[in-house]
């Protein structure tokens, strides 16, 4: 990953984080960072244990190069295994890295194709701004 374009997402994050912003407010304000990196589900095995991801910066498949971030969802439908609904925010470590595809923590969750997540560092992440399960 390009990391001017990380820092420049983790600083924008860290100043919204002052402000104390609500989920909705930071989702947002997110959204409207261009330069904050983007993904999109674009594909899910059968277990739900892998994300194939799409970077829409360069246009081209993306696996991140470290094992030290989280993916923070940013859009509904998100469900867990026994489909009880949660809130669209909540944050995922990234536990092992592979070509084309990255293992989640756990197979808790079900994200449905297109779903927007961002990848952000796990020391910018705060429970008080963030729904975390």
């Amino acid at each position: 990953m390009n990391h001017k374009y990380l820092q420049k997402c983790v600083d924008y994050e860290t100043r919204i984080k002052k402000l104390e912003c609500m989920n909705e407010n930071l989702c947002k304000a997110l959204e409207s960072h261009k330069q904050c990196p983007r993904f999109e589900i674009t594909q899910l095995k059968i277990d739900h244990d892998y994300l194939f991801i799409y970077d829409h910066r360069i246009k081209n498949y993306h696996v991140p190069s470290s094992k030290n971030y989280y993916f923070l969802v940013t859009n509904d439908p998100i469900y867990t295994i026994n489909h009880e609904e949660r809130p669209p925010f909540f944050y995922s470590k990234v536990t092992s890295i592979r070509r084309a595809r990255t293992t989640i923590k756990d197979n808790r969750f079900h994200l449905n194709p297109g779903t927007v997540f961002y990848l952000v560092e796990r020391s910018q992440l705060s429970s008080t701004t963030i729904t975390t399960y």
